[in-house]
């Protein structure tokens, strides 16, 4: 037999160098671990099983995610598992939680170990670009510290924008009690605020609705809403997947943004004289010269905070329709304006209509499940040993998925109703890290203070222009997983109007 060729035994050679190599390097990156995690006093944290590389766990999520009780799917892992344990799935061990001291750790007081990651990014970046959704670190403290102080002047915008849109509103709620869907209408309700604040010019989607007119850029908004949600779900399968109609949806909203951008970089030099009001996009543009960056960032903030609004509005509709004596309560708080159109120091003034929120903010959050990447070896607080009040080691590139459902209805931090729908138990209690509506830490929403007045001074009109809402829907409320956490049968009512209204107040 002839000797092995000199170059098959250098392969050879070399091919058990790597392997070598592999084993020492991960023979040495288990004990530095080890060594890591006892120093820092780690306990290990409770786990699901790992039989067949946790297929039954991805089998069960799914089937969950099918019927639309994902999130009831995970409060029962809580329940089974405790408040912090580890989900095995396909080797990969990610952490789940609903304790607040974890989830202050990912988002503030240990928040420069952790980070979005790419895998969100690349979901939403055909529709938003390069912004404050799409970054991480420097950059995208670089983009805060751009938007934070146009959010700051946002607080002093002129409700008269909001009353324009509502005005269109009420005219597309049929005369006759007839049921309708009113997220439907929310929707392009906030929508319509939302492109007139952010661009100058409204979409006017409600009164190409009253004309019964195609609208294309909400058409084109919704599509692209759809398919990010379902990009989400996909993960890396959605390079997989063809779906032009996304691109083609994110392409209308783009070519609509760069006009008003065009504009608004045009006439930059006489905003400061000719300015009567607050348009985000002209404050931008005086320090944004990029059109196509001042683009992303009005979309970005534009996906953040449209479908938002109108779902916490839907969802508040959709619990009042329920409780009788708090609508009453409510009720008689809008009275005391004595028919008057509120004001932005009547509406912080409105603590009953402040508590009815947080309570539905709480219930259900639209934001209900977020996740942090370790961008290096660290520790959570709490959830290891054998009552789980040990620090829990967290490996670089390990994720932590936080569930904000799920920690706004634990019995031990809300009692024992937590589950039930109270506004008054807001009346003495604090909000801290058990309760995220709008996120925490520096990512904390930018545009919370300008979302929560939008949604008051819209409930507050309503209450006032209709002294009967009623529930056309008998079926529960049921989780549906979009971009954001909404109601999967929508918000079918019947609105009554007031008899009479005097037209020298409301």
């Amino acid at each position: 037999m002839d000797p092995m060729p000199g170059y098959k035994l250098a392969c050879l050679s070399l091919f058990i160098l790597i392997a070598l190599y592999l084993l020492i390097k991960s023979a040495y990156r288990k004990q530095k671990l080890i060594r890591f995690s006892s120093e820092q006093g780690c306990g290990p944290p409770p786990g699901t099983p790992n039989t067949l590389f946790g297929l039954l766990q991805i089998i069960q999520l799914l089937q969950a995610l099918r019927q639309n009780r994902f999130l009831d799917y995970v409060n029962e892992l809580f329940s089974n598992h405790g408040s912090t344990f580890v989900y095995n799935t396909f080797g990969t061990r990610s952490i789940w939680t609903t304790d607040p001291e974890n989830i202050r750790a990912c988002l503030s007081t240990q928040s420069h170990d952790f980070e979005v990651g790419t895998a969100r990014h690349k979901v939403i970046m055909p529709l938003v670009g390069h912004s404050i959704l799409t970054s991480d670190g420097k950059t995208w403290s670089q983009h805060r510290a751009l938007l934070r102080p146009n959010f700051m002047k946002a607080e002093l915008v002129n409700l008269d924008i909001f009353e324009k849109h509502f005005s269109n509103f009420v005219t597309c709620i049929p005369n006759d009690t007839s049921t309708f869907d009113l997220r439907g209408l929310l929707q392009k309700l906030t929508m319509d605020i939302s492109t007139d604040f952010l661009l100058g010019c409204s979409t006017n989607s409600l009164l190409l609705h009253a004309y019964e007119e195609k609208d294309d850029f909400a058409e084109a908004w919704e599509t692209a809403m759809s398919w990010i949600a379902l990009r989400a779900h996909l993960g890396a399968l959605m390079n997989w997947i063809p779906h032009p109609s996304f691109f083609k949806a994110c392409g209308i909203i783009h070519t609509y943004a760069d006009e008003l951008v065009s504009t608004a970089l045009a006439s930059r030099d006489k905003m400061d004289q000719g300015e009567q009001r607050y348009i985000f996009l002209h404050e931008l543009a005086s320090d944004v010269t990029d059109p196509v960056q001042l683009r992303d960032h009005v979309i970005s903030v534009l996906t953040a905070g449209r479908d938002t609004t109108a779902e916490l509005l839907s969802c508040t509709v959709n619990v009042l329709a329920k409780s009788p004596r708090i609508i009453e309560l409510l009720r008689d708080e809008v009275d005391q304006l004595g028919g008057q159109k509120p004001t932005p120091g009547a509406l912080k003034e409105m603590k009953y209509l402040r508590n009815v929120f947080l309570e539905v903010l709480r219930l259900y959050p639209v934001g209900p499940v977020n996740a942090r990447i370790a961008k290096k070896d660290t520790t959570l607080p709490v959830g290891g040993g054998p009552h789980g009040m040990q620090p829990i080691m967290i490996h670089k590139k390990q994720q932590v998925l936080y569930c904000v459902y799920g920690m706004h209805r634990r019995q031990d931090i809300y009692g024992q109703d937590a589950g039930e729908f109270r506004p008054e138990r807001w009346e003495s209690r604090r909000q801290r890290w058990d309760f995220l509506p709008f996120n925490g830490g520096a990512r904390q929403c930018l545009g919370q203070s300008f979302a929560m007045m939008e949604a008051s001074y819209i409930l507050v009109r309503l209450l006032q222009e209709f002294d009967g809402i009623e529930l056309r829907d008998s079926r529960p409320w049921q989780e549906h997983l979009g971009l954001i956490l909404s109601n999967l049968h929508g918000t079918f009512v019947g609105l009554r109007r007031k008899s009479f209204v005097d037209s020298n107040k409301v």
